[in-house]
């Protein structure tokens, strides 16, 4: 991996010797107007940004705060005041028809939020016109059953208020089979088992906006309530001594039945107002909230048909954040753009969970592990933000400084205040009006997930893991050099070369009452290449295109459990997807095939070493808007089967002892056909 990646390195510095041709400009912004997404046969704002070259929509939700949670798109100049709505579905409800043009700001051009990110998006709208979509889509998965999507979009004036809403229902299959080994660490086979896994998830959820002039500033809201439910049946069929054998005894029977259900809601309220000397003031209020409960029953039967044991597990979580944040900053078309503000967080988190014993008459016994906990923080950031553009460079410095108290109760409690410097600083240079260099230095701290104080269980794995009240969140000092380079039309390049120095890395470790959980294990270092690239391909097809979007990662990390030098935990690399298609924009279609390269992930625990492989994938599509204006879409995916291989390599004590033994899964999902229909009015 270590020579993989410098030899990433090395492509990455040649392409940085490209000779500096042509008078540097202050051009730090490329237009995209509706026009140039016509071929594509877009029908949302979402759709457009995802076929803009050289770009990479972030999706980050669960992340500290609001403003760390920026991503990189703007709706008319601003960011939707909205976490666990996702930009997806903001986009997703502007019609292509509202969208007059789409800018690419490079290099810290943006301000507020996006300040400093290397490329944003700054989708640009009409005034509010009456537009709407639909959406059917059926879905027939590999155990032959059919499934769908229904979806509706609505753009319409409201008196005052510029609104759109979307209301969408999911059904979907997600089946899957497995063979599962275990051997003992002499390699000698223990058991072996057959499992068939069908899924079944349902999503429900609507979401709207709305926008108006009121009084000096404008007004806007964005809300979201959606209900999902997932339910795995894990079936497998054990086998003492030997591989699967289907027309032999079957020596064991293992049933879990898991019914997993959320209902998430969000509301934001946000406030701009333009001031004199082009200074504006933005106030903006969001709370969400989720209510998460799972009930799971294991039951086990050795041999076949005689009863061994049942457990039902019960979990319920409930957490909400509400967030304040107010700024006070100059517009872009200032040379020297200060932006100063503060925000307020709070943020809670009920948890329990409990694992009883059942007879085999199904009468509820002993408690056998129980666990209640609370979890609150409240935090405070000031920050301060300044942009600089000269003919030649941006310049973007910022210094946030945060206090947090974090409170834990229930099974264990503890009560910390934290405080957190956090700089950033990057430079930006535009060698000419295609080409651009970014540097970027930044302090980063993480966002603790509060289900981590919290303890939880992993029935299928039979692993339990306890809450931990002194968690800290992860700090991370980040260094990345980048290169945007467009060309044409279409042709794009966006490269991001980065290192990270990363303290109070989380890892799973013993805590001093001898319950494994979540907690800092150390420092650790990550580097990798994250690249996107537009490559048109008229000399083979006419108006045909590559596009290849990749992130390869590597870490080092000295493991306290075995003294010895690994990887960090839950890194998955490489993550590489390239996708060919042709517009034949005459004949009103579009095709195209897609590739996506195996990827490596690895989770450690005290005692247990979780590996998991993905083989490639490739994927096809065709679609067409020539029937009546209606856009049909043909799709396959997983063709050849989605393969994984997961090896979990369990020790006696922990990682640094002997092996117990060594499970293997090989694990497929088969090929999903779809067919969808949409159209706009």
């Amino acid at each position: 991996m270590r020579n993989k990646a410098n030899l990433l390195i090395l492509i990455f510095l040649s392409m940085l010797a490209c000779p500096f041709y042509g008078k540097g400009k202050q051009q730090s912004a490329e237009v995209y107007d509706a026009n140039f997404f016509k071929q594509y046969l877009v029908e949302n704002a979402l759709e457009m940004i995802l076929r803009l070259p050289g770009f990479v929509l972030e999706e980050e939700e669960d992340i500290r705060g609001f403003g760390s949670a920026a991503g990189n798109v703007l709706i008319d100049g601003v960011r939707p005041s909205s976490k666990a709505g996702g930009i997806r579905d903001a986009l997703s409800r502007i019609p292509a028809k509202q969208v007059i043009k789409i800018e690419i700001l490079r290099g810290g051009a943006a301000a507020g939020e996006t300040a400093g990110q290397g490329l944003v998006a700054n989708v640009i709208r009409k005034t509010q016109q009456k537009d709407g979509r639909w959406l059917l889509k059926t879905e027939r998965a590999d155990n032959g059953k059919l499934f769908g999507e229904a979806q509706i979009n609505l753009s319409r004036q409201i008196k005052k208020w510029q609104t759109s809403f979307k209301a969408q229902a999911l059904y979907e299959a997600l089946p899957r089979k497995a063979t599962i080994v275990t051997r003992d660490d002499q390699d000698n086979l223990i058991s072996s088992q057959q499992e068939n896994r069908p899924s079944i998830l349902r999503d429900v959820l609507a979401n709207g906006d709305g926008k108006r002039q009121y009084e000096t500033g404008i007004l806007q809201w964005n809300a979201q309530i959606i209900w999902s439910q997932y339910k795995p049946t894990t079936h497998r069929f054990g086998f003492n001594n030997r591989l699967p054998d289907p027309e032999g005894v079957i020596d064991s029977v293992f049933l879990n039945d898991r019914d997993s259900q959320f209902v998430n809601g969000e509301l934001g309220v946000d406030w701009t107002e333009k001031l004199a000397n082009d200074w504006s003031w933005r106030v903006i209020g969001l709370t969400n909230w989720q209510d998460w409960w799972v009930d799971a029953t294991s039951t086990y039967w050795e041999p076949e048909n005689i009863f061994d044991k049942k457990n039902i597990f019960r979990f319920d979580e409930d957490k909400s954040e509400t967030i304040f944040r107010t700024t006070l900053g100059k517009s872009e078309n200032s040379t020297v753009r200060p932006e100063y503000g503060f925000e307020l967080a709070y943020n809670k988190l009920d948890s329990g969970l409990s694992l009883r014993d059942v007879d085999v008459n199904d009468n509820v016994g002993a408690v056998l592990s129980q666990s209640k906990t609370t979890a609150e923080e409240t935090r405070a950031e000031l920050f301060a933000n300044v942009i600089w553009r000269s003919s030649l460079l941006i310049y973007n410095a910022g210094l946030a400084v945060e206090y947090s108290k974090i409170s834990v109760s229930g099974d264990a409690s503890d009560e910390q205040s934290l405080v957190y410097w956090k700089p950033n600083f990057s430079i930006s240079y535009n060698v000419s009006s295609s080409t651009q260099y970014r540097i970027n230095l930044e302090r980063i701290i993480g966002q603790l997930d509060f289900s981590d104080f919290a303890a939880s269980a992993d029935l299928i794995d039979d692993r339990e893991t306890s809450g931990n009240p002194r968690l800290l969140p992860e700090r991370t000092d980040r260094f990345s050099l980048a290169l945007d380079y467009r060309y044409g039309d279409k042709g794009a390049i966006s490269l991001e070369l980065f290192h990270e120095w990363r303290n109070g890395v989380l890892e799973q470790i013993v805590l001093p009452s001898g319950g494994r959980s979540l907690g800092d294990a150390g420092d650790g270092r990550v580097w990798g290449l994250d690249a996107a690239m537009n490559i048109p391909m008229d000399f083979l097809l006419e108006n045909s295109l590559l596009e290849v979007k990749s992130k390869v990662y590597d870490s080092s990390f000295d493991d306290p459990i075995t003294f010895e030098e690994r990887n960090l935990s839950g890194l998955k690399s490489p993550l590489t997807r390239v996708n060919f298609r042709q517009d034949i924009i005459d004949k009103k279609l579009s095709w195209g095939v897609g590739y996506q390269t195996y990827n490596v992930k690895r989770n450690y625990f005290v005692n247990e070493i979780d590996y998991e492989r993905n083989e490639p994938l490739w994927n096809a599509f065709f679609e067409t808007t020539i029937i009546n204006g209606t856009k049909t879409r043909f799709e396959i995916t997983n063709i050849g089967k989605e393969k994984t291989f997961r090896e979990r390599s369990v020790y006696q004590e922990n990682r640094a002892g002997e092996l117990n033994f060594v499970e293997q899964s090989n694990r497929e999902r088969g090929v999903v056909v779809s067919l969808t229909f949409s159209r706009s009015f």
